[in-house]
């Protein structure tokens, strides 16, 4: 059960940064950026 949680949150995860490579990279969106504020 712990191990398909895991999976599922690692697959939005990686969703996620897909999405955030994919957007113009120098667009400064507070919002659609958390990868970057993170950093």
């Amino acid at each position: 059960m712990r191990r398909l949680l895991q999976t599922l949150l690692q697959r939005i995860m990686e969703e996620e940064l897909t999405q955030h490579l994919n957007a113009q990279p120098y667009e400064r969106s507070p919002k659609r950026c958390g990868w970057c504020k993170g950093r």
